[in-house]
This record gives structure tokens, C-alpha cells and sequence, in this order.
């Protein structure tokens, strides 16, 4: 048998438990800055007041208050 065929039965290399630790923080970082950066870029200008009221804003803000009511 070549040594080809010798590394292929064998398993990967194992990373240490330290090392995989430290790409999971590395990940949970990632994604958290990623979901407060899709909050503040999609979820905040839906509900600031940058602009005039008009009448259906003034109407999907009342539908979004009545809908959150329910969850609290």
C-alpha cells in the first residue's frame, strides 16, 4: 500500500478543544453583530418618525401596536 491509501483510512487531524472554542466565540460574535445590524438597518426605520404622518402610516402603526399588544 502507498502512503496515499494509508492517510485516507486514517481520520482528519483533531483541532484542539481550545482552538474550537475559540472559533465558536469567534462565530457567536459574528453572529450577533449581524443580526443587531440587520435590527438597527431594517426593524428601526419602520418604526421611527422620520418623516410626515400620513394616513397610512398613522393606520400600519395602529395595526402594528394592536398585533404587539397581543404578544405582551
Amino acid at each position: 500500500m502507498n502512503k496515499d491509501r494509508l492517510m485516507a483510512l486514517l481520520p482528519p487531524p483533531q483541532r484542539s478543544k481550545h482552538k474550537e472554542d475559540r472559533y465558536k466565540a469567534i462565530a457567536s460574535v459574528l453572529q450577533t453583530f449581524a443580526l443587531s445590524a440587520w435590527g438597527l438597518g431594517i426593524v428601526t426605520p419602520l418604526i421611527s418618525g422620520t418623516g410626515p404622518l400620513t394616513p397610512m402610516r398613522a393606520v400600519t402603526c395602529f395595526f402594528w401596536v394592536r398585533r404587539l399588544r397581543q404578544f405582551l
